[in-house]
C-alpha cells in the first residue's frame, strides 16, 4: 500500500532539488507491481494532487481516484529503466 506519494516539490525544498520524486516513486511503484505480477494500481488522489497523476500519468479525466493498467504499468517500467540505465 502507498499511502502518501508526492508532495509539490517547493514544499519542502524552495530550491528544487526534489524535482521529479513523486514520478520516480510512481516508477518504482510500476517496478513492484511487475515484481508480484500485479496487473493493475489502484490510487486516490486529492484536491491538490490530481494534477500531479494527470500529468505523469497522461490522463486529463483524474480528480479522485484512478487505475494504473498493464500497458501504463510499462510504460512506467520503461522508463525507470532507461533512466536508470539498468
Amino acid at each position: 500500500m502507498l499511502d502518501f506519494l508526492a508532495v509539490h516539490p517547493t514544499a519542502n525544498d524552495p530550491a528544487g532539488g526534489y524535482r521529479g520524486l513523486g514520478g520516480a516513486m510512481l516508477m518504482g511503484v510500476a517496478a513492484v507491481a511487475s515484481a508480484i505480477d500485479s496487473p493493475l494500481v489502484w490510487g486516490e488522489a486529492t484536491a491538490t494532487s490530481s494534477t500531479f497523476y494527470q500529468k505523469i500519468l497522461g490522463e486529463p479525466s483524474i480528480q479522485d481516484h484512478f487505475f494504473i493498467a498493464a500497458k501504463q504499468l510499462e510504460k512506467l517500467r520503461n522508463e525507470l529503466l532507461r533512466r536508470t540505465g539498468s
